[in-house]
């Protein structure tokens, strides 16, 4: 008897026919710690945007907005745009990803 109102005392009722066990203090260490280490990530992601954003903003006051959509490249006149640029990464980016998936799954054999 003493078991099952220890036990009780110990477990919450999370579904029918179901008890989960509160936490003790490792729990709430590592609680602490998943919290603590996902503001990290979302305050460290924050600064590569921020530092990002700042070092193309000399690009966007020079060539402004124009500079994402057009493929001019032309060093004689001094004239640069980033289509190109950004069509051939995402394309190369795009094509090792679906070649290795192709080699990875084509060397199996069930």
């Amino acid at each position: 008897m003493q078991q099952t109102v220890a036990a009780a005392e110990t477990a919450v009722i999370a579904a029918p026919g179901r008890q989960v066990r509160r936490g003790g203090v490792g729990d709430a260490v590592f609680s602490g710690l998943a919290t603590a280490s996902g503001i990290f990530v979302l305050l460290l992601l924050g600064g590569i945007i921020a530092e990002l954003f700042l070092g193309g903003l000399r690009a966007f006051e020079t060539f402004g907005i124009g500079f994402l959509r057009s493929d001019i490249w032309d060093p004689v006149s001094d004239e640069y745009d980033a289509l190109v640029s950004i069509f051939g990464t995402v394309t190369r980016a795009s094509s090792r990803r679906s070649s290795r998936c192709r080699s990875v799954s084509g060397s199996r054999s069930i």
